[in-house]
């Protein structure tokens, strides 16, 4: 008996491992399903991704992360930055000065918060108690202030390309106007489902009546 057990219990072990992995929010799939990861920042636990959303604005790239997973806490509407709190991660979500039409989503785990992030910058934006209550700033000597302002306030370490494992996979788009996450390959699909239709379309003045 203990022997059929061990192969059951060594499958739900390595299930809860997989969850445990993927739960990070440099790793949340609600943000690698609908924009490119672009930059990364790693040094020991300390862990912040920079994902792009093209073509999109600050508040509608909040609502869009804020339904797919919802926050402790959010700061309020802003055309420029908000910021997303959740019990093991922030989001910081800015206007990218080098392409104003764009937005930069920086989701950065509880260690590299705590280490780089200033806490007056942030308690600026959100509420003090929740900070308070998933962070503890008060350690740190951070001054942090946002991947747009890195080289006038500086991370612990610096960004970087990510490599071809940490992309995984190529990721989805959005389809611009629908907010709809269309995969690439279903797009080739829909193409040549097109394609197909097209050809079967008779125009008015081939039909012949009988």
């Amino acid at each position: 008996m203990a022997k059929r057990m061990k192969p059951f219990i060594f499958t739900i072990l390595l299930f809860c491992l997989s969850v445990a992995l993927l739960s990070g929010c440099g790793n949340d799939q609600s943000v690698q399903d609908l924009y490119p990861l672009e930059s990364v920042s790693k040094h020991g636990s300390e862990e912040s991704m920079i994902y792009r959303a093209k073509n999109e604005t600050v508040q509608s790239v909040a609502r869009k992360i804020s339904e797919e997973k919802k926050p402790e806490q959010e700061s309020k509407e802003d055309n420029d930055k908000m910021f997303l709190v959740y019990s093991d991660c922030l989001y910081q979500l800015e206007k990218d000065q080098k392409n104003p039409s764009d937005t930069l989503i920086e989701a950065s785990n509880k260690a590299f918060v705590e280490k780089n992030y200033g806490e007056e910058f942030l308690k600026g934006y959100l509420l003090a108690s929740l900070l308070d209550q998933f962070f503890s700033l008060s350690n740190g000597q951070g001054h942090y202030r946002g991947y747009n302002e890195r080289e006038a306030y500086p991370a612990d370490q610096t960004y970087r390309t990510p490599t071809k494992k940490e992309r995984k996979v190529t990721p989805p788009f959005v389809k611009e106007g629908l907010g709809k996450v269309i995969k690439r390959g279903e797009q080739a699909a829909a193409s040549g489902q097109h394609s197909r239709q097209k050809k079967n379309i008779t125009e008015p003045g081939d039909r012949k009546d009988l």
